[in-house]
This record gives C-alpha cells, structure tokens and sequence, in this order.
C-alpha cells in the first residue's frame, strides 16, 4: 500500500507563520541568530512528528508544501537560503528518509530554479508545482537523472473559475510539447515521455 500524508508548512512558511512575512524577512537581516534558532525549533519539532508518523503510519512518500517565492523570484536570494535553510532542510529530509519515507515530494508552485542544486543537496525527490518561469525544459537537461520535476502547470491557467476541459488539455499539452516530451524525468527511469 503507498500511504503519502501531506506536510505544511514546511520551515520556511511556519517561520513566517509564527512571525509574520514580514517580520520574518526583516529577521533575516536584523536578527539572523535568533531565525536559526527559530527554524531550527521548527525543524526539531517536525522531526518528532515525523518519527511519530513513520511509527503509526508506515508511508512510503510526504508531500511537502513550502511555498518559496512569486512567480518571477524566490523569496530568499540563494545565499541566504542556503546560510538559513540548507542546513535544516538537510537535517529534516534525513529524517524523513531515515524513518521509512521512500520519496520526498517537494511541492513549490514557484519560481526556485536557484534552489534546484539546493534541492538535490537536501535529498528531494521530486519537485512538484514549479511554475513555466522556471524554464522547466532547460533544467530537465540540466539535472534530469538527479531530480524529478513534476511541473510545468501554471495554476492560474487551469485553477480558476470558468474553467474547462480544454483548459486542462491544453496546459498540459504546452507542458508536455515545451518539455519535449519529457515532463516527468526520473532519477533511474530517465525520462519518461
């Protein structure tokens, strides 16, 4: 049986949960001891969660939900992504994998092509719900076989009232036809078309 729970927010939306976006962006700047020690209370907190889960639960993937920018940037330039969030995240997917979990299912309906090598250094599987901004077919050639994409949607496309079936087919033809055929791509499957 494949049991797959969801998981949100992840480190950076509880961070900006607990204080605010803003509140937490200006943390960044003017206090950055006291963040590190906020996400990694975080991160402690869903460890133990997760333990518990693989413990009652036996799941074989985790969808997690952290949303990490607009549709045109990230919210955190990559050096400070990395300087808060690399380490922690590193920490939690270890975790995760540790305790049973087969897949790590990164959802980011985002631009975070600059995360991408992050990514694939915290132990992500698979990265659901990037935007087209992200130009998914340039980094399916550039680090297909080391992360999966399942991606290429916009939302805003098929998610939204009025919509229509010939919505949906044809988003995902655009995705399928600028991804050459490839959308998916697997880390032993290669590409899937």
């Amino acid at each position: 049986m494949f049991v797959g729970p969801i998981m949100f927010p992840g480190l950076f939306e509880q961070t900006h949960c607990l204080m605010g976006m803003e509140g937490a962006m200006m943390g960044f700047y003017t206090e950055p001891e006291k963040m590190h020690e906020i996400i990694n209370a975080v991160c402690e907190w869903e460890m133990a969660y997760v333990k518990q889960m693989a413990e009652r639960l036996h799941p074989t993937a985790v969808l997690h939900h952290d949303d990490w920018g607009s549709s045109a940037s990230t919210f955190l330039s990559p050096e400070m992504f990395r300087e808060f969030y690399l380490e922690p995240y590193k920490r939690l997917y270890g975790c995760y994998k540790e305790n049973g979990f087969e897949l790590i299912i990164r959802h980011s309906d985002s631009f975070a092509a600059t995360y991408v090598p992050m990514m694939i250094e915290m132990g992500i599987d698979i990265w659901q719900g990037g935007v087209a901004s992200n130009d998914i077919p340039a980094l399916i050639k550039e680090y297909g076989g080391k992360i999966s994409f399942m991606t290429g949607i916009e939302s805003r496309d098929v998610d939204k009232e009025g919509w229509t079936k010939e919505d949906v087919r044809g988003a995902v033809r655009r995705a399928w036809d600028s991804c050459g055929g490839h959308v998916y791509t697997g880390r032993s499957a290669g590409c899937v078309p």
